[in-house]
């Protein structure tokens, strides 16, 4: 079979927000066990392009509808997912001070700051 391309697709839906999306859930489903409905042996995604560029996949009913419902679902769970992970605590992590500097040569201490930038240190409370 020839190389399904993006443009082949986008013939059949118009929309590549929609596309995305149809050819994410086709792929889901195959993935999942439904049955191919074009013949190749590719993975699921490709499966899924090829399907929607034959026409054999397409959404039901109105494009928009789909899409809002889709988004509609995906708020919900993220917004169940967010409510069972603020029941859990924060951990504290812990940040180890950074390693001292040193120059590529004979790893020797660097100079010390010039007095400038010494003054802007003591400014923001540095040792």
């Amino acid at each position: 079979m020839a190389r399904v391309t993006v443009e082949d697709c986008l013939a059949r839906i118009g929309n590549q927000f929609a596309l995305v999306l149809l050819a994410s859930l086709r792929a889901h489903q195959i993935e999942r066990g439904a049955r191919p409905l074009v013949d190749c042996a590719n993975k699921a995604g490709v499966i899924a392009l090829r399907e929607i560029a034959a026409g054999e996949v397409k959404f039901d009913g109105d494009l928009r509808a789909a899409i809002e419902e889709h988004l509609r679902e995906t708020k919900e769970k993220e917004l169940a997912q967010a409510a069972t992970t603020k029941s859990h605590k924060l951990a504290v992590v812990e940040i180890a001070p950074p390693p001292r500097w040193t120059t590529p040569r004979g790893r020797q201490p660097l100079p010390p700051a010039s007095g400038a930038f010494r003054s802007l240190i003591a400014g923001l409370g540095a040792p």
